[in-house]
């Protein structure tokens, strides 16, 4: 059994000054990417998270805004902040882990200090480059000087973690209103380096009651310019938060630093209890990936640092003395083809309840010990008909394909959902679930199935427990999507006040679990024999030397990210993929309407089309270990057997207006292709070139009408007569009075203008130094970076490829650096694991083929995909890939 704790929020009360002097303040949190310290330490985002809540519930005048990695993405909104809090990084590992070194940010800060604004700098975020000593030390009077010491590692300052006795230094300070000497167990930093003889400078706490220079760990100082700064070492450990004296010091100094008044008490704090939550998995439906969904329910929970998550894979915990303990318990869970609970089981769940314990269920945990389901004999009547207020139950209950809709809530007055917006969402959204109870839907949404506002969500009582019930979370992220009403919900069912803001969902997507999770949904990896360090060599210029995830650093947790269903993949997309019981090797899947059909280079012939979604692409290894899936319902399909009567060879790809067009050879013919949607038919189009004999086109299994126009057709066969002249067939899923109009042929600029970044020169002095060319992380259309080839045209820009099957061309490498553009060239390839320049002609090398990508109408994107050599062998299998394209001259 594998279980995980998660971190617990503070519920802070400020008490307000009664001369209104906090009217109008705007304190900004920001919180830097986490780092490689394990789970409960070093907790910047849940830091802010926290101090946010306590602020928005507090002070109702003062403005709060919380930043994510580092740093506003809107910079500007600092220019009237009254004062700024850092939880981050530092910088003695590289420079630019401390989000103020980044970039042109430290001029951006410094033009806040110059008008007076307040800084906070806590834990880590202390380290600071001994060149920046004037600037630090003028704005908060002292930083951690890790550079000029005379120890091997070059540091001055000193680490030590213990316990401590702490004292304080300047009791009549204002940061020191109402707090008490403490004891508590830290990480402090100290022997800082401040300025000599600093009239300003205050001494507010030290770690024990040796000399305060080398002691002090948290200082102060009022600046000429009316700024006041403040510097804390403590805070490794999040749960040194609960210390009431811990947190009325750094309260004290967030309000001080922002120039309100703190009360002669100092700034007041109580505790919210925890919430022990636990989640209960292990199994469910095969189409339901209980442990991406695990995952993504941990993550989106402990967005509220109230909570502490632990999992259990066991049902039968059901029965023993874990209960005891819980506040919260989360059903992802269905037992399908499963025993039931045994009585126990059964019993210590409804004693839990008769406490007054809190209930999530969440999606298919509605058809859990379900007699209509495979495990008939698991029935358990009193958990559908008492617990659930809706069930599952087969052959009548339903679900819309999953695909995409919007999430819309009710007007019930519900602290769930007051203040919660609309969203959209990708999941299976159920209808027709049973249940004799009433209800209060939440939220609904509509279904394509039954064209009515189906109910989603509820609450409700059950003897003393609460009970959140939600049919959403089919995927992880549908789970993410979801993220604010699940949680919104589970608190609620924990009997806990809610957040005062909902943190930004998107965080979710992005969130792995840390060193010293205990559960992850896989088992950890074995521990190495201890081992002395292997004297190698120091890593060549420019590279990490391990320090990134290389080297067995990282698992298969680091490298779930569901992030690919997010980007815009471009008009098409190359793969494998399944259709009925088939595998297409080297499938074309082409975006029409909201589905995509897919097209068979093998045979040169179109093998389905769907409705109700594109593609999906699993989260495992970055949805490059797996087959994406087809995310609509299939429409029609021929999933095996030619489709021409015969020899085929594809040609290539064009893109043309707004259609994908192929271009293949039947026989002596060459025919010109392309699918679209009209009027809820696929339209299917053939510009055939003069032939010599009659030809034969199966479309698709039996049992399906189609129109055909420009051809005969004979059931779900096309006949084609020979022809001297080119021919135009256009073939319809649907009844159609007259042929669609002629599609354009114009080639069509897709992706606007480039994207821009600025390059980094190396500072490094000597024969061998390395650039950086700063790669488009963020990008309009969420591409991945995840780049795996370049080459140098004859001008000296660059083609570089990503493994998700985009091509980029890199302009504006010069000396400087200063502008490099990167305009989006290609897209749709097959995990494009090569790249080669040749007479200025770009080809590419995928797991399908090496494409040869052409620009016919110079607007900088690719228009022509030829088929250069399809002589590859290929699989389905997710290890099988192929890299490594060269020339041989």
């Amino acid at each position: 059994m594998k279980t995980i704790a998660a971190l617990t929020l503070l519920l802070l009360a400020f008490c307000p000054t009664a001369d209104g002097a906090v009217r109008g303040k705007k304190i900004v949190l920001l919180a830097g990417p986490l780092d490689s310290h394990p789970k409960d330490t070093h907790e910047y985002e849940r830091n802010i998270i926290l101090l946010k809540h306590a602020l928005d519930g507090a002070l109702k005048d003062v403005r709060v805004e919380v930043h994510f990695d580092g740093w506003p993405a809107d910079p500007s909104t600092l220019d009237d902040a009254d004062t700024i809090f850092i939880t981050s990084g530092g910088c003695d590992h590289k420079l630019e882990d401390h989000p103020l070194y980044v970039g042109e940010r430290f001029k951006v800060l410094e033009k806040q200090m110059k008008r007076g604004c307040g800084i906070l700098f806590h834990h880590w975020s202390t380290f600071h480059p001994a060149k920046y000593h004037d600037a630090i030390t003028e704005w908060v009077g002292g930083y951690f000087d890790y550079e000029t010491g005379s120890a091997p590692n070059k540091w001055y300052s000193k680490i030590e973690t213990k316990d401590y006795s702490t004292v304080l230094l300047a009791p009549e300070h204002p940061i020191a209103r109402g707090v008490k000497p403490f004891k508590v167990k830290e990480e402090f930093y100290f022997n800082l380096r401040f300025r000599e003889n600093d009239p300003r400078l205050k001494w507010i706490l030290a770690k024990d009651g040796s000399d305060p220079r080398a002691a002090a760990v948290g200082w102060a100082v009022e600046r000429a310019d009316g700024g006041r700064g403040w510097g804390f070492t403590g805070g490794h450990y999040f749960a040194n938060w609960w210390i009431p004296e811990f947190r009325k010091l750094v309260l004290n100094a967030i309000a001080w630093t922002a120039k309100i008044e703190v009360p002669e008490g100092g700034v007041e704090s109580t505790l919210d209890d925890p919430v022990r939550a636990l989640i209960l998995t292990g199994h469910n439906h095969p189409a339901h990936d209980w442990k991406s969904t695990t995952a993504a329910l941990i993550h989106v929970l402990e967005q509220d640092p109230r909570m502490r998550v632990d999992v259990t894979e066991n049902p039968e915990d059901l029965a023993g003395k874990r209960l005891e303990t819980v506040d919260l318990l989360v059903l992802n869970y269905n037992n399908w083809d499963k025993p039931g609970l045994s009585d126990a089981a059964k019993a210590g769940f409804l004693k839990y309840l008769g406490r007054g314990g809190g209930l999530s269920v969440i999606h298919f945990a509605d058809g859990a010990w379900n007699r209509t389901l495979p495990a008939k004999d698991s029935e358990w009547e009193e958990y559908r008909t008492k617990v659930l207020r809706r069930a599952w139950m087969h052959p009548d209950s339903a679900h819309d394909p999953f695909g995409a809709f919007t999430v819309t809530p009710t007007a019930a007055k519900h602290e769930i959902t007051s203040g919660l917006a609309a969203f959209d969402t990708n999941d299976e959204l159920y209808v027709k679930q049973t249940g004799e109870q009433p209800i209060e839907p939440l939220v609904t949404a509509t279904s394509k199935v039954t064209n009515s506002e189906e109910p989603l969500a509820w609450a409700y009582d059950v003897d003393k427990a609460r009970v959140f019930q939600t049919l959403l979370g089919h995927s992880a992220d549908s789970i993410r999507k979801a993220g604010p009403l699940i949680r919104r919900g589970s608190v609620w069912a924990a009997k806990r006040a809610p957040l005062s803001f909902d943190p930004p969902k998107e965080r979710t997507e992005k969130a792995t679990f840390r060193n010293g999770a205990r559960w992850t949904g896989q088992a950890p990896p074995p521990k190495p024999e201890p081992a002395k360090p292997p004297k190698v060599l120091p890593s060549d210029p420019g590279l990490e030397g391990g320090k990134g995830g290389h080297w067995g650093q990282s698992g298969e947790k680091d490298w779930a990210d569901a992030r690919w269903n997010q980007a815009d993949v471009g008009p098409f997309m190359t793969s494998a993929l399944k259709v009925g019981d088939r595998t297409i090797l080297r499938a074309i899947s082409v975006k029409v309407g909201d589905g995509g059909v897919v097209f068979d280079p093998a045979d040169c012939t179109i093998r389905a089309g769907w409705t109700g979604g594109f593609l999906a692409f699993s989260p495992a290894r970055y949805g490059l270990i797996e087959m994406p899936k087809i995310a609509g319902q299939v429409q029609f399909a021929l999933p095996s057997g030619p489709g021409w009567d015969a020899p085929v060879k594809y040609r290539g790809l064009h893109l043309a207006g707004n259609r994908v067009v192929f271009e293949y050879e039947v026989g002596d013919a060459k025919v010109l292709e392309a699918s679209g949607f009209e009027d809820g038919m696929f339209v299917r189009t053939l510009e055939i070139g003069p032939h010599g004999r009659a030809r034969r086109l199966t479309l698709c299994e039996t049992g399906r009408v189609f129109s055909v126009f420009g051809a005969a057709p004979d059931g779900n066969v096309v006949e084609i007569a020979a022809s001297r002249e080119p021919l135009r067939i256009t073939i319809t899923t649907g009844a159609m009075a007259s042929a669609p109009a002629k599609f354009d042929l114009t080639p069509k600029a897709r992706w606007g203008k480039p994207v821009e970044t600025r390059g980094l020169l190396s500072k490094e002095k000597g024969p061998y130094v390395v650039d950086t060319l700063t790669v488009p992380y963020e990008n309009p259309w969420k591409a991945l970076m995840f780049l795996s080839g370049i080459d140098f045209f004859r001008n000296g820009d660059a083609a570089v490829s990503t493994i998700h099957g985009d091509v980029w061309i890199v302009s504006g490498i010069d000396e400087k650096l200063e502008k490099l553009t990167w305009k989006r060239y290609a897209t749709g390839l097959y995990q494009a694991l090569g790249l080669k320049i040749v007479d200025d002609q770009v080809y590419v090398l995928g797991r399908d083929r090496i494409t040869k990508l052409r620009d016919l109408d110079g607007d900088g994107e690719a228009d022509d995909y030829e088929n250069f050599c399809a002589d590859l062998p290929t699989s389905a299998g997710g290890h099988d890939y192929i890299t490594c394209l060269e020339t041989d001259a």
